[in-house]
């Protein structure tokens, strides 16, 4: 499933175009979903929850000392995509979507 260029990014890693793109499940939700694709090929899939406090939902009390996901920056998503390679994520092939779960402290987890 290719992500469309309007509402995705591009990032380029060993010179290969991907694209990714974050949308937030839900208005009340305390997380995001970050889709990453290679950009050419209908290959496997990243899906990432990312947890994130929204300023605007009015959530009590300050996040936890190693919350850092005010942003999902390129550098971020490197580092998944990192460790979506370890776990055999094969990019340029059609597969079950890999599905992770990113810790406060930047670990991915798959679900």
């Amino acid at each position: 499933m290719t992500l469309a260029r309007r509402r995705s990014s591009p990032i380029h890693v060993d010179g290969i175009e991907y694209r990714w793109a974050v949308s937030a499940r839900a208005l009340s939700s305390p997380e995001y979903v970050l889709l990453v694709v290679q950009s050419v090929d209908n290959g496997q899939r990243i899906v990432v929850t990312v947890p994130h406090r929204d300023r605007y939902l009015n959530i009590e009390g300050p996040p936890p000392p190693d919350f850092n996901y005010d942003a999902i920056t390129p550098s971020l998503v490197r580092k998944i995509m990192a460790a979506a390679v370890d776990v055999g994520w094969t990019p340029d092939r059609p597969g079950t979507e890999l599905s992770f779960d990113l810790q406060p402290n930047e670990t991915v987890t798959l679900r």
